[in-house]
């Protein structure tokens, strides 16, 4: 079966918006757009949809990825007319394409991801810049998750601070693991410096996925 893969953008509008309810805005869009979702097998058929990396209510994206299959093949062109003409206004198609429904599901491929945080003035703390610098030495932040321990450090591979040229704001950017348990939240990293996460905007700028792995020779 045809399996089509969507990239898109995740405003304002639907920075609320949680990951069941995206699962099932996107069953009413293919709805809308008729198209002829294939359906699970089982007692309860279901869509299938599969969403790539769950984004925390209250964010916005750059990038978001949803596959999902067909019961029989589509043109391109013809599936981003449909889709397009029936989106949520909450949300912008980057592209749309076709991909082999063999691939491993883009859940299982999620390495890390890169977020955007930016800061209001009237927030900052003092010496943010001394307090980046020394988490990033630190070999160890022991934080606490749903009453289990767990090291935030190995979760943050990358944070670096500068100024909007626009704007004049102060920006962090902080890739982050997003392995199966093995994932690294923002607002957590915002704790640690000293940043309340409800005084900052966090937007998801790009998932990084594990490269496919290579097909052997001659196959």
């Amino acid at each position: 079966m045809p399996r089509i893969r969507i990239h898109h953008t995740k405003n304002q509008l639907l920075r609320y918006t949680g990951t069941l309810d995206m699962q099932k805005l996107w069953e009413r869009t293919l709805r809308r757009a008729l198209l002829p979702v294939e359906y699970s097998q089982g007692f309860h058929p279901q869509p299938r949809i599969q969403l790539a990396c769950p984004l925390p209510l209250g964010m916005t994206s750059k990038s978001e990825y949803v596959d999902f299959w067909l019961e029989k093949p589509y043109e391109i062109g013809d599936l981003c007319e449909k889709i397009n003409t029936v989106k949520h206004d909450g949300m912008d198609i980057l592209d749309i394409q076709m991909i082999d429904g063999n691939q491993p599901s883009l859940q299982s491929r999620l390495a890390s991801v890169i977020y955007r945080i930016t800061l209001a003035s009237e927030n900052l703390p003092e010496k943010l810049e001394t307090r980046l610098s020394s988490m990033l030495e630190i070999e160890s932040i022991i934080l606490e998750r749903r009453g289990k321990k767990y090291d935030l450090r190995p979760l943050i591979e990358s944070c670096t601070l500068s100024t909007n040229p626009q704007s004049s704001k102060t920006e962090i950017f902080m890739t982050l693991a997003a392995r199966p348990r093995a994932t690294g939240r923002p607002e957590e990293v915002l704790k640690v410096l000293g940043i309340e996460p409800d005084t900052a905007q966090i937007e998801r700028e790009e998932i990084i996925f594990e490269p496919l792995p290579s097909s052997p020779a001659g196959s």
